[in-house]
């Protein structure tokens, strides 16, 4: 893990999939951000979709895929809140500490 100019640089790519007017993607976003965690956004669109699918990855979005593993909405929030601990653990994974 590398800290630099409050910025967390992780081994293992990160994206979050979104939708547009989406709330739980913004919620999950700006988490991020306040972590000090660099992602790439991709719109879930029906490429997207497909890819998953032909992954045998089922889910709403935001999905947030860390390396080759992702958590969906379902695996990252209850109801409309954030489960931050959870957030925090998956990236801890990014970083390569499990």
């Amino acid at each position: 893990m590398i800290m630099a100019h409050g910025v967390l640089y992780v081994t293992k790519p990160i994206r979050v999939y979104t939708l547009p007017g989406c709330e739980h993607c913004e919620a999950l976003k700006k988490k991020l951000k306040e972590l000090g965690v660099e992602f790439e956004e991709r719109v879930f669109d029906v490429e997207a979709q497909t890819e998953f699918i032909m992954r045998n990855v089922f889910g709403n979005p935001p999905i947030l895929e860390v390396g080759d593993t992702v958590y969906a909405y379902e695996d990252l929030f209850d109801g409309d809140e954030i489960l931050e601990d959870r957030v925090r653990e998956v990236i801890r994974g990014a970083e390569g500490r499990g």
